[in-house]
């Protein structure tokens, strides 16, 4: 082989063979994918953590807020019941304060709680003078529907049509009037039942 052949040889194998600056350059190429890779796959987790942990923070605050919500729901039932045990305490206690045979036995409030007498006896008569007066009214509504069932129980034979169409206006005039007087009656019962309501959640801590 001649040294031109050689040369030539060289020149073609040289033509095969990479580069070294362009290998140096696809391994830093590589190495800045491989990173860049690594890089976007940590801002993931990163990422993914991030809403995970977000998420269960959230739940957390739900279920909390829910827990928080069912028991001021069951606080709230156990307040009106014992709402509604002290009303009926006060119903119970101003009927046995005020019946017939405690009347008659002279029982009182002072006498029914002693060493709280005068913190008993108090709204006792503040309530018992509101029901006075409430009494008073549904007896005189009481005493307008007797006077109706009355004159409805004694009225005199027809005679004529013309009574007989008259003595029909009339009663439908006293039925509504007395359908009236009842439902104002009944008001007032419920009205009663409210203020001895009333006096029991005002005495029922004095009694404990």
């Amino acid at each position: 082989t001649t040294p031109q052949q050689s040369r030539r040889f060289l020149s073609r194998l040289a033509l095969c063979l990479p580069h070294p600056a362009a290998t140096i350059k696809r391994k830093q190429t590589s190495r800045n994918y491989a990173n860049e890779r690594t890089h976007a796959h940590a801002q993931a987790h990163t990422y993914l953590y991030a809403q995970a942990h977000a998420m269960a923070s959230l739940w957390k605050k739900a279920k909390n807020a829910a827990i928080k919500t069912k028991i001021r729901g069951e606080i709230a039932l156990l307040e009106r019941e014992c709402v509604g045990r002290k009303k009926k305490f006060g119903v119970e206690l101003y009927n046995l304060l005020t019946n017939d045979k405690n009347k008659l036995l002279g029982i009182t409030a002072g006498t029914l709680f002693e060493g709280k007498q005068k913190q008993i006896k108090e709204p006792f008569q503040r309530a018992r003078d509101d029901m006075g007066g409430i009494q008073a009214r549904k007896d005189v509504k009481q005493k307008d529907l007797d006077v109706l069932e009355v004159k409805g129980a004694h009225s005199l034979p027809d005679t004529t049509a013309e009574e007989k169409m008259r003595k029909v206006g009339k009663h439908m005039t006293d039925a509504g009037t007395s359908a009236k007087l009842k439902t104002e009656m009944a008001l007032i019962d419920r009205e009663m039942l409210i203020r001895k309501e009333q006096f029991g959640l005002e005495v029922f801590q004095l009694t404990i």
